[in-house]
């Protein structure tokens, strides 16, 4: 993988260059309401590299239980008032026929461009966020919540009003904490954070959002070291269906709080701020190893085996794939080493190659500063900091592609192992494949130290997830390749759990209820009822009132 160029790779694919040697703007938490009709707007600034000292402020006073949300007006019964909307707004409305409204409604992945809204607000406060979900309840308007934008099914994008938190990217930290506007991307937080000496776990990729990432869970390279990203939130602001502005934590709508963590985004409301517990950074290494395809099974089961005894500081990833210019298919792993200590991490890789059972093509690990670590995953290892972000501002290019996901439990069977290398060379056989890929990312650590019913991320007993892509380069994929990694998972289930990730969000997963949120699914329900009973916060694979 170290040949692909970084504009090859959609975001949450997570394929480490390493040189020389990732939904939506909104689950919902519960929380406390603040006082007044309006919520004090929430101040963004550029996050660019050098954190404030603005320390969070108090959570408010604890209110009563919200009243029940007003059912939406039908649409057909109103006209909706854009201009009454632009009105009392601090950032931009921006509607068809305007010229910047082509960039304004896409995502990262192209798939999506035919989708028009009615409008798209970029929100610059909180209180732009109030006006749109009083303005769409009252209207009846169908609402699409974007951070980031990288939503794998395309529902931070939709028909009706979408509600982007972009513009709203402030990142400060104080007192062993960060506070960070919903719209922030993971490349400015890595690098604003890591000036003060201090990190979060997140993705690798730089143009992802930190709202979608979190609320979904949020699996990364340091994950198996710190935990998920959602195990690292201590308070989340929300505007839930009634227009309230609530500030949740443990203490405070724990309901809603909980369910911010791992519920997935776009069900219970639209998340303006996010706070984290920070963790002092250090070096950490990269490392590449490669066999060549004939390996490829012993690879998969020998992986397996041995990643369950690694240390929590050890992360790897598996990879098979296949692409048009390349004679065979490829497996390589590659990981991360907090610490940075190469002979340690070396004498840990050596017993993965015993458990394989043959010596790597290649093998290669290299320590950096956290930052630079950072980097060379996102695949800006020649970019500066600027440049790793998406255009106009940025050189990472938007790409398109399919996905879907499961979760491994415990090692697979020969047949197992077999039948995904099965996939990608049937794939690559086939006359005018495009880049396919099955990527084995490692869970457990710390991941594993938290009760399944502790957060709403149930995937706690997991070795490893598995995710199913394929790219593609032109503008209209023929539907086989499209469909890939659903039918990919498909043929896999009589191997793995059932489970899937929800930030890899996948439509043609029939019981997603089950995969997605498992045991956990019955008490979503129970916070949907309470915070949005009339479902004004929906898209296919949301939460619906039990």
């Amino acid at each position: 993988m170290i040949a692909t160029p970084v504009t090859q790779r959609p975001d949450r694919r997570r394929f480490l260059r390493i040189a020389g040697s990732l939904t939506a703007a909104g689950l919902a938490a519960a929380c406390q309401s603040s006082t007044g009709g309006k919520a004090t707007p929430t101040k963004s600034t550029s996050s660019t590299p050098g954190p404030t000292t603005t320390a969070p402020g108090p959570s408010p006073t604890p209110k009563p239980t919200p009243k029940p949300t007003p059912k939406p007006t039908p649409t057909h019964a109103r006209q909706a008032d854009y201009t009454a909307l632009a009105r009392g707004l601090h950032g931009q409305l921006i509607q068809p026929g305007e010229s910047s409204y082509a960039t304004a409604k896409q995502l990262f992945n192209p798939r999506f461009d035919g989708i028009d809204p009615k409008a798209v607000v970029q929100c610059a406060s909180v209180d732009d966020v109030v006006e749109c979900v009083r303005f769409a309840t009252k209207f009846g308007l169908p609402v699409a919540m974007r951070s980031g934008g990288h939503c794998y099914a395309g529902w931070s994008v939709g028909p009706g009003l979408v509600i982007d938190t972009g513009p709203m990217h402030s990142i400060s930290a104080s007192g062993g904490s960060a506070t960070i506007g919903a719209g922030a991307r993971l490349i400015d937080i890595y690098a604003t954070l890591a000036n003060a000496g201090i990190g979060i776990p997140g993705g690798s990729c730089p143009s992802v959002g930190i709202t979608g990432l979190t609320l979904g869970g949020g699996i990364g390279v340091l994950d198996r070291a710190w935990g998920l990203t959602c195990d690292n939130l201590t308070a989340a602001e929300v505007v839930t269906a009634d227009g309230q502005v609530h500030r949740c934590d443990s203490r405070h709508d724990a309901d809603l709080f909980w369910a911010c963590r791992g519920g997935g985004g776009g069900t219970f409301g639209v998340v303006t701020e996010l706070t984290y517990r920070t963790r002092p950074i250090q070096p950490v290494a990269t490392w590449y190893m490669s066999w060549p395809w004939s390996a490829a099974t012993a690879v998969l089961a020998g992986w397996q085996h041995w990643l369950p005894g690694a240390p929590n500081n050890l992360w790897g990833s598996v990879h098979l794939s296949s692409a048009p210019s390349s004679a065979t298919p490829s497996v390589s792993v590659v990981g991360t080493f907090l610490g940075g200590d190469i002979a340690t991490l070396n004498t840990a890789l050596d017993g993965l190659i015993g458990s394989i059972g043959s010596d790597p093509s290649s093998r290669s690990a290299n320590s950096n500063e956290f930052l630079r670590t950072m980097l060379v995953e996102a695949g800006c290892s020649k970019k500066s900091l600027a440049e790793c972000h998406l255009p106009p501002t940025g050189d990472i290019n938007r790409q398109g592609y399919s996905g879907s996901s499961d979760w491994i439990n415990r090692p697979m069977s020969t047949a197992g192992n077999a039948a995904l290398v099965s996939a990608i060379q049937m794939r690559h056989e086939t006359q005018g494949a495009p880049d396919v890929a099955v990527q084995l990312d490692a869970a457990g650590g710390a991941i594993n130290q938290v009760s399944p019913a502790a957060t709403a991320f149930v995937h706690r007993r997991a070795i490893c997830s598995v995710q199913y892509i394929a790219n593609w380069y032109v503008a209209t994929p023929p539907s086989d390749v499209t469909t890939w990694p659903t039918r990919v998972r498909a043929s896999m289930q009589r191997y793995v759990s059932g489970e899937a990730y929800q930030n890899y969000a996948d439509p043609g997963i029939r019981n997603w209820q089950r995969a997605y949120f498992g045991s956990n699914y019955p008490r979503l329900q129970q916070v949907k009822r309470r915070y949005d009973p009339h479902n004004v916060f929906r898209h296919q694979q949301s939460v619906t009132v039990a």
